[in-house]
């Protein structure tokens, strides 16, 4: 009797009761319960004749359908029910009237479920509140799918041929309001609560549609903060749980506004782990799976940079919502624009082919799947996931994914610029801009912030020039997307001018540097040519012995000298290099990084062994620069420096010839820079300026002259 008693109090709450000229009957309230209760689809029609009369008010037709649909669980049968009740044979007259007590009967079921909800949703309490939300989400389902989205309605309105007038949904909505004063707080509960409100939302979000103006919703679902802001701004819901602060949702927000046209066909992007599997409405909804917190997370455990440049780490967090912002973007993209579909259809079957090193992001291969008869390394790859892994990097770090894809294309691939344009053009069919295209930048401590393309042109769809951090970039692309020229502020573009990108060598016979060529003289040297002069030599980690380059004329005397940057365990000069039996012949000098910097004479015979001439010396810690390096021999005398540390040696056996030229050690990396014959020049010193003069004379004249710039001063010597 108590519940009976409720029910009835909250179907006074949320209707808007009209004038009746009769009432039902206590043995229709009984016969409406009954059936209601029996769930049978049979009686939808018999249910519908005794509601449905216009001498009832909405609250008087409500009345027993809410205590009927109070009292027992809305499954999948009392679903078949009411649907039929509402647009089963001879609906139409009567629809419009239905509605809104059938609204109001729904959400007293809806509340009696959420009064039931445990408390806490651990242990067995858990699958209680399970069943208990999915409930409420076939509830609040219903009411987006069958009345709110009645028929074929437009995006912004209702389609008046399903039967359902503006002034029954005008009730519906104001029975959700009811409905959201009353539990404000219980829909923020647990885990299990999240799907619930955010279908309740986008129930209220449809209804609305042409009838309320989007500050009017926000309002009535209690908005506040970047939620209210992204809501009233794209039209879409970000529903989180109530676990982030305004800071962490600002900072999701961001993303919605990096591609307006995109999150404008969105209606509810859930930044949950809860399942957004089941929610419904007009238009589409995405999921980022990951729960915000108040402030920064961890950095990501993604791998998401390739070697081959200064990797940057986002907050974890982050990077999933830009994961998912990539993901709807690329669809809308795709969606409005099918040339760019195509395009990235012929990019990723092309750079699927080539491998790893066509790839802007390097944790995409792990969503390649091999075709039958592939090659190693050659796999097939999603267009759509291909595009989406791209722009994903634009959103988190534009400036460093321009670089990688800038230092590739210098390597001979052009796969990855192409990535970049593509992602840049689906930004730029999303954006909200005609000449510029918002992106994000990684900062050192892993926050993600706003950075822009600026200047940006557009041809035939793609991307074709663009400005960011300080560089014009200007690309020649066909409508294959196919670039036929990349250039930097109107040149071609220069490693040397990439800061966040590593020199990375590789495996070779032969390298220029300059007038300088270099060329393998023992091991597998991996060399790489800089176009400021530097080379860079690596050797692999099974390495066996010191893998080394050659340069210049054999001779017997020789003095050499360059600065050495020690990257990775350490390496050095050399002289008197010629090939051996198993490896070369030289002498060497060595400068080893582990376990603290030391500098060694070596001699290294065609049999791959090393012998120390003499102890090491220890060196302070190298500068920016590296280590200043001179090695000379002179018959059987070896001297050498570093940093004007000194070493010197006699040789045992008899004065060979050679080259010069650079060693390196297993898993080593040195950078070589100023390398050449002799002694190295002193450095000029920087000249002494003359003290400026002063004024002389007292008083006025003093004074005025004091007040005139001093002469400039004259050089010294």
């Amino acid at each position: 009797m108590r519940r009976f008693i409720s029910w009835t109090l909250l179907v006074g709450s949320l209707c808007v009761a009209g004038q009746a000229s009769a009432a039902l009957t206590d043995s229709e309230k009984a016969q409406i319960q009954g059936f209601v209760r029996a769930g049978e689809v049979k009686n939808a029609a018999r249910i519908r004749a005794l509601v449905a009369r216009p001498d009832l008010s909405a609250s008087e037709a409500a009345e027993p359908l809410a205590s009927g649909f109070g009292s027992v669980v809305f499954d999948e049968k009392r679903e078949q029910l009411t649907r039929e009740i509402l647009l089963g044979p001879g609906s139409v007259a009567s629809r419009n009237a239905l509605t809104a007590p059938i609204v109001t009967a729904l959400l007293a079921r809806a509340s009696a479920a959420m009064a039931a909800m445990p408390t806490l949703e651990t242990g067995p309490e858990a699958q209680k509140a399970d069943r208990l939300a999915a409930e409420q989400v076939r509830i609040h389902r219903f009411v987006t799918q069958v009345i709110a989205n009645a028929g074929r309605p437009a995006i912004d309105g209702h389609d008046v041929a399903a039967g359902i007038r503006d002034d029954a949904l005008k009730a519906c909505i104001e029975a959700y309001r009811v409905y959201f004063e009353r539990h404000a707080r219980g829909l923020v509960g647990g885990p299990s609560l999240v799907a619930v409100r955010a279908q309740a939302s986008l129930a209220v979000i449809d209804l609305s549609r042409g009838l309320l103006g989007r500050h009017e919703v926000s309002a009535l679902l209690g908005l506040t903060g970047p939620r209210k802001l992204a809501f009233e701004r794209h039209g879409v819901l970000i529903e989180d749980g109530g676990t982030a602060s305004d800071e962490r949702l600002a900072e999701v927000a961001r993303f919605l506004d990096i591609a307006p046209r995109a999150a404008s066909g969105l209606s509810l992007w859930l930044v949950n782990k809860a399942p957004a599997r089941g929610l419904v409405a007009r238009e589409a909804h995405a999921s980022a799976r990951v729960t915000l917190g108040k402030t920064a997370g961890a950095p990501t455990t993604r791998v998401l940079w390739a070697d081959d440049v200064e990797p940057s780490r986002p907050d974890r967090e982050l990077d999933e919502v830009a994961f998912s912002a990539a993901y709807f973007s690329t669809r809308a993209a795709f969606k409005e624009h099918p040339e760019l579909l195509k395009v990235a259809e012929r990019l990723a079957e092309q750079s699927a082919r080539v491998g790893a090193s066509a790839l802007l992001s390097n944790d995409l291969p792990a969503s390649f799947l091999p075709f039958p008869g592939a090659s190693a390394g050659a796999m097939r790859l999603s267009p759509e996931l291909y595009a989406v892994y791209a722009l994903r990097l634009l959103m988190l770090d534009a400036p460093r994914a321009m670089e990688l894809a800038l230092a590739r294309t210098i390597a001979g691939r052009s796969e990855p610029m192409a990535a970049f344009v593509l992602a840049a053009s689906v930004l730029a069919a999303t954006g909200g801009s005609a000449d510029e295209v918002a992106v994000g930048r990684t900062e050192a401590n892993g926050n993600v912030v706003a950075d822009k393309l600026t200047n940006v042109k557009v041809n035939r769809g793609l991307v074709s020039a663009f400005e960011l951090d300080g560089r014009k970039v200007e690309l020649g692309v066909d409508a294959d997307g196919q670039l036929e020229k990349v250039q930097v502020d109107g040149a071609a573009p220069r490693l040397s001018k990439l800061a966040r990108v590593r020199l990375v060598p590789a495996t070779g016979e032969s390298w220029s540097v300059g007038s300088e060529r270099w060329e393998k003289l023992g091991g597998a040297p991996q060399g790489l040519a800089v176009d400021d002069g530097r080379f860079v030599l690596g050797a692999a980690a099974a390495s066996d012995g010191f893998d080394a380059v050659a340069t210049g004329e054999s001779r017997s005397d020789q003095t050499v000298h360059a600065n050495i940057v020690i990257k990775k365990r350490g390496g050095g000069l050399l002289v008197r290099g010629q090939s051996g039996q198993k490896s070369y012949d030289a002498v060497a000098l060595l400068i080893s990084a582990e376990p603290t910097p030391k500098a060694t004479l070596i001699l290294v015979d065609g049999n791959a062994k090393a012998t120390e001439l003499a102890p090491g010396v220890e060196l302070p810690a190298a500068g920016p620069e590296g280590y200043l390096a001179v090695l000379s021999v002179r018959g059987k005398k070896v001297s050498a420096s570093v940093d004007g540390k000194k070493l010197e040696a006699t040789l045992e056996r008899g004065v060979g010839t050679g080259r010069t030229g650079v060693m390196v050690m297993a898993a080593g990396l040195v950078e070589v820079d100023g390398f050449g014959p002799g002694a190295p020049k002193p450095k000029k010193k920087a000249p002494k300026d003359k003290p400026a003069p002063k004024p002389k004379g007292q008083g006025k004249a003093a004074t005025k002259d004091a007040g005139k710039a001093a002469p400039a001063p004259k050089k010294q010597p």
